[in-house]
């Protein structure tokens, strides 16, 4: 696998950038909100802080551009820690989302996107709940009658499926098309509401090596009274196994 990417450094925009009176920049006082407007797609500044981290270690520009994998990639506008990638550099990639219906292919066509919940192991159908919009996530492992399910995919056969080398027989379903997925990928951006660390345990290093990887596990670093669960510490622990530096990441 290639060489770890250098550990990030102390950069001039930090994660929550708020205004002068304490809110994040892209709230308006008229409620209103363009994703992108504001030079930043992400809840909280990650594409921003990304970007500067990027074109530091040179991945921006790259000469054969660059690549992404979004893991709960939630809409493909708003909230997204990919979309500046995919919009404003060109780079490929693939988002992940169980709804096929936020509009990826009309508004991201670029990025290969995957109707399936993202896990540890795939195959399995679970059931989907929770309060919804960004929040939505599996509730159940094994799905109830008349609920909302969806299909389970692993991080290797997310991998094999996107680059058209899975094993015959292996479940690709959900996979809008493939793409050739490069041995190393700068971002993975993780928001699979408490299943960081199932993902993280079986990721394929054999075919991948990654940058950085943007988790949101429900516990910034630099919030000591904040919880952080059995998944945030595991998430945390195999991060630090691999070698990997943690920078901390303000709650906005």
């Amino acid at each position: 696998a290639p060489a770890r990417a250098p550990a990030p450094v102390p950069l001039p925009v930090p994660l929550g950038a708020t205004d002068g009176e304490g809110k994040p920049y892209k709230y308006r006082q008229d409620g209103k909100y363009t994703p992108g407007e504001d030079g930043t797609y992400a809840q909280n500044y990650q594409d921003v802080w990304f970007e500067a981290l990027a074109k530091h270690n040179g991945w921006l520009p790259g000469k054969d551009g660059g690549f992404y994998l979004d893991l709960g990639a939630y809409k493909p506008l708003e909230c997204s820690n990919s979309a500046k990638l995919d919009l404003e550099h060109g780079w490929e990639g693939v988002s992940v989302e169980p709804r096929a219906d936020m509009g990826f292919r009309e508004k991201r066509p670029r990025t290969v996107e995957v109707v399936r919940a993202m896990k540890g192991t795939s195959g399995e159908i679970v059931e989907m709940g929770g309060p919804g919009g960004q929040l939505n996530h599996i509730v159940k492992k094994q799905a109830s009658e008349g609920q909302k399910t969806a299909r389970t995919i692993g991080p290797r056969d997310l991998v094999l499926c996107v680059n058209g080398t899975a094993p015959e027989g292996a479940d690709c379903k959900g996979v809008s098309r493939t793409v050739a997925v490069p041995p190393f990928i700068p971002l993975v951006s993780m928001d699979v509401e408490g299943n960081e660390a199932d993902v993280l345990k079986e990721w394929p290093w054999d075919l991948v090596d990654v940058g950085v990887f943007i988790l949101e596990t429900g516990a910034g670093i630099d919030c000591p009274s904040c919880h952080c669960s059995a998944n945030c510490k595991e998430a945390r622990r195999l991060m630090v196994e691999k070698g990997y530096v943690s920078r901390a990441g303000k709650r906005a």
